[in-house]
């Protein structure tokens, strides 16, 4: 049996947010991450000494209709993305970036096509970019991204620490327990 520090041993986390009545559950989502009795196969599989690997920072994700914010007077909100401010806001704003910086980003986000957010919907048909696995991403890129979620926050970044790339990570108001023990490199 490994070591509980060994790298190898999948981690699960708590979730806390900042000034909210959110009750933290164990993360681990088995239709994404798998069973976490494969964890060893994943990171081994994932883990790639490609000489060539693009210099873009690579995000693949759902786009999210609301993002939670911190208010002036320090209260956690949600912000519907709407058409007017879907350049300043979480997951929407990585499709900004790639456009005006194109050779710095590759930015997918996944939505169902509807009129509501069809604003944001031609952004995502006119990037055509492909859904990509964690596990291809960091096969292909050195920079993985990783951004707001549901809620505020993003479950990934366990996995991607694991993984062989850079990752850049968005300060969020909801963190799971180990964010604060992070030191930026």
């Amino acid at each position: 049996m490994r070591g509980i520090l060994d790298v190898n041993t999948p981690v699960f986390g708590i979730t806390r947010c900042k000034g909210s009545n959110v009750v933290p559950l164990p993360q681990w989502f088995r239709h994404r991450d798998g069973k976490w009795t494969d964890w060893d196969g994943f990171v081994n599989t994932a883990q790639t000494h490609n000489t060539y690997k693009s210099n873009k920072a690579v995000f693949r994700g759902a786009f999210r209709q609301s993002v939670l914010q911190e208010s002036f007077d320090g209260h956690l909100q949600f912000v519907n993305v709407n058409s007017t401010n879907w350049r300043q806001l979480g997951r929407t704003k990585l499709l900004h970036l790639q456009e005006t910086n194109p050779h710095l980003y590759d930015i997918g986000l996944f939505t169902q096509s509807t009129e509501q957010y069809r604003f944001i919907t031609s952004h995502v048909k006119r990037n055509n970019a492909t859904k990509q696995s964690m596990k291809d991403q960091v096969k292909h890129y050195k920079y993985l991204i990783n951004v707001e979620g549901a809620c505020g926050w993003a479950d990934r970044l366990k996995t991607l620490l694991a993984l062989e790339a850079v990752v850049l990570v968005q300060q969020a108001v909801c963190q799971e327990f180990w964010y604060p023990l992070l030191k930026p490199w």
